[in-house]
This record gives structure tokens, C-alpha cells and sequence, in this order.
């Protein structure tokens, strides 16, 4: 019956999920309408190219911004107005300009610190500065009084370990320095997110934001392994030696952020729903892993994952590949030990064992 009920649950957590994982959902048509406004303000012939790649990065940035701030709606008892909806949406925009900004547009350090917070006599010297400016009068004018000035100041913070995050392409840089980064960058982006929700924000809940930012930080870094190898960034992901480590390192972050989750005051049956969708998505983590090591012939490198074509990595990443990875691992959640660390067994046993039969 346990199995059955959290087969039920890890249904309607899909579907939830599914509210920002699928181009579709109604998230990604709001964030649609709110850029093809936002865009219409602007000329853009001379910078085209630029708009047609910035568009869905800026749709699935502003798709997880509501989709997280939704769900931490949730977890405090608040239910969202459409004013703060459009609020979370316009984060999303303005997170995803900052991070083109500082990462995909040539642009010295001295200019895009100027954008940190533009002032009224700020002069765009193209057409990317002028729409990052929009987006962030836009989202500036969106706040709520009794929440504007915490928010625009963790923007501030996130905005500043973004610029630091630059630093990853120093192939030099060793792996601590990689996650500090990293970890500044998910966690300043967990709390710029939390800012926006009504509610004191306590000095347990605010410890308990950054280390699961930084998790989920990880836990994007591990599943782009594949693109960032191609890249030649430094990730959490990539300045490991193996998946085994990665999956390993995952877990004692997991262990940090979601114990400190439970030892908030929400309310029980919240913080174990909030962590159950939490749970669903590391294990996607970890299927993709072993996927990595499956793709690999269950004899993993870099070097050899690097030499893959896109569509072998689509292939090997389908989502009947991943359930038969994860679900047994899904239904055996319980909330009393979450937060406890898989035994460590090799990521590709179940491969192998599977093959023995």
C-alpha cells in the first residue's frame, strides 16, 4: 500500500514538475506573452541572432523562477496573487539577462558592473544593454513595498557571484574555488527567490535556502556534465574524477540542505511534500549519471563521455531509461531519513546486474 501511495505521489509531482520541464505548461505560455511585451519595446534588426537565442534561455529561467517561488508559496502557507505571479516571472527575465550579460555578450567587467543597478542617467550602449535595463525597471517596479529592499539588495549579491562565477573558465581554478562559487551562486539565487515571498525570513530558514540553493546548484552542474565538458567550464560536476564522486559529493550536500529544511518550523506535512518533489528530482539527478556511465559501456571517462554526439546523449537520456534507473528508488522514500546518503554501491550496478540475468 506505502508503495502504491508514493506511486500515486510521484505521479502528481510529475505533473507539477511538469509545470516547468515541459515548453508547454502554462508557466512557459505566461513567460512567452510577458517577453514577446517585453521585446516589442525594442528594435532589435541589428542585433537578431541575439534575440533568437536569448529567448528560450529567458523562457526557462522565467518558467523555474515561478515554478520555485510557487512551490515556496506552498511550503510557507501563502497562495500567490496574480501580481506576485507576474512578479516570479519577471525575475526569471531579468535573472536570465543578467546571466547573458555577464557569460554569453562581450562585455568588460567594468561595463556589466554598471548594470548591477542601473541608474536613471544610465546610457545603453547597444541594444542588449538597452533590453537588460527594461527588464530591470520592469521587474524593480513589480516589488512589494515590504519586500522591495531585501530583494533588490539579494539581487545585488547574486548579480556580484554571477561576475565571480567568470572565474570558471580558468582551467587553473581548483575545485574549491569551483564550489564556493558555485555554492554563492545557488544559494544567493535560492534567498534572491525566497526575498520575494511574504514572511520574515528566520536565521535557520535562511541557512537552510543557501545550502539547498547550493544542492540544486550541484545537482544542475551534474546533469550538464555533458555540455560544460564541451565548453571547457569548471563546474562542481566537471572537477571530479569520476560519477561515483560526483554522486557521493551530491549526497553529503543533500544531507546538509535537506536536514536543515526539516529543521524549520513549517508545517510537517508541508516540509515533507516540499521534500518529496526534492527527492524525485536528485534521483532524475542520479539516473542521469548512470545514464553517463550506461553511454560509457559501464567503463566511464571523460574523454570518452566528451566524445559523444548530442543525439547519443539524447538517446541514452530518455525517460524510460532514467524510470528503470530511479523508480525503485523513488518509492522507497521516507521522510524520517531522507536526507540519509545512498549506500555506496557503483552507479552502473544496476546495468550490470540487470545483464547477468
Amino acid at each position: 500500500m506505502n508503495k502504491l501511495w508514493l506511486t500515486i505521489r510521484l505521479l502528481k509531482t510529475l505533473v507539477e514538475i511538469n509545470k516547468f520541464n515541459t515548453v508547454h505548461s502554462s508557466y512557459h505560455r505566461q513567460s512567452k506573452k510577458i517577453i514577446k511585451e517585453i521585446t516589442a519595446l525594442h528594435n532589435f534588426n541589428s542585433t537578431s541572432n541575439f534575440l533568437s537565442k536569448a529567448k528560450p534561455k529567458m523562457q526557462w529561467y522565467m518558467a523555474e523562477f515561478i515554478y520555485t517561488c510557487e512551490r515556496l508559496n506552498y511550503l510557507l502557507g501563502n497562495r500567490s496573487t496574480v501580481e506576485q505571479r507576474k512578479m516570479y516571472l519577471l525575475s526569471g527575465l531579468l535573472g536570465a539577462m543578467c546571466d547573458m550579460i555577464i557569460d554569453d555578450v562581450e562585455m568588460s567587467t567594468d561595463r556589466i558592473k554598471l548594470l548591477k543597478r542601473p541608474s536613471p542617467s544610465f546610457k545603453p550602449m547597444d541594444m542588449v544593454e538597452e533590453l537588460y535595463v527594461t527588464c530591470y525597471n520592469s521587474f524593480v517596479l513589480s516589488l512589494k513595498e515590504d519586500t522591495k529592499q531585501r530583494t533588490i539588495e539579494y539581487y545585488e549579491l547574486l548579480f556580484d557571484a554571477q561576475v565571480r562565477s567568470k572565474k570558471q573558465f580558468d582551467k587553473n581554478i581548483n575545485q574549491k574555488e569551483v564550489d564556493d562559487i558555485c555554492k554563492q551562486k545557488g544559494g544567493l539565487s535560492m534567498l534572491f527567490l525566497r526575498s520575494m515571498i511574504n514572511g520574515e525570513i528566520t536565521a535557520v530558514e535562511k541557512n537552510a535556502w543557501f545550502e539547498l540553493g547550493g544542492f540544486v546548484q550541484y545537482c544542475n552542474d551534474a546533469q550538464d556534465l555533458y555540455k560544460d565538458l564541451n565548453k571547457n567550464v569548471r563546474t562542481f560536476a566537471s572537477t571530479r574524477s569520476d560519477l561515483e564522486i560526483i554522486a557521493n559529493d551530491l549526497d553529503t550536500q543533500k544531507a546538509i540542505a535537506f536536514s536543515l529544511i526539516k529543521n524549520t518550523s513549517f508545517q510537517l506535512e508541508r516540509k515533507d511534500n516540499f521534500l518529496f518533489t526534492l527527492h524525485v528530482m536528485s534521483i532524475a539527478i542520479r539516473s542521469k549519471l548512470h545514464a553517463f556511465s550506461r553511454i560509457c559501456n559501464c567503463n566511464f571517462s571523460f574523454e570518452k563521455l566528451q566524445s559523444k554526439s548530442k543525439k547519443e546523449i539524447r538517446l541514452a537520456l530518455k525517460a524510460v531509461f532514467l524510470l528503470r534507473y530511479g523508480f525503485p528508488k523513488v518509492i522507497s522514500y521516507q521522510y524520517k531519513n531522507v536526507e540519509k546518503p545512498y549506500p555506496p554501491t557503483k552507479l552502473w550496478q544496476v546495468e550490470r546486474n540487470h545483464n547477468k540475468k
